[in-house]
């Protein structure tokens, strides 16, 4: 953790990421920002979700296996 982000944290200061995809939870990444960035929370957004779907595989396995079994977005999120 950078000195400063541990300064940050140690008065109180919740640092939140605003990025989150599939491969940054699955890669270990997010963990580490935990545990050596100060991370504390996440947040997204659909044009972040829309982003991450247009421009990386890492749904595509998801989105293709709602798509045969006819589930909308709303169903599949309820699954």
């Amino acid at each position: 953790m950078t000195e400063t982000l541990k300064q940050l944290t140690d008065l109180g200061v919740s640092v939140w990421l605003d990025d989150l995809s599939r491969s940054r939870i699955t890669s270990g990444n997010l963990q580490s920002l935990i545990d050596n960035k100060s991370v504390r929370g996440v947040t997204t957004n659909p044009t972040i979700f829309a982003g991450a779907l247009a421009n990386a595989d890492d749904y595509s396995d998801a989105v293709a296996s709602c798509s045969s079994r006819d589930l909308t977005p709303k169903r599949a999120f309820l699954k």
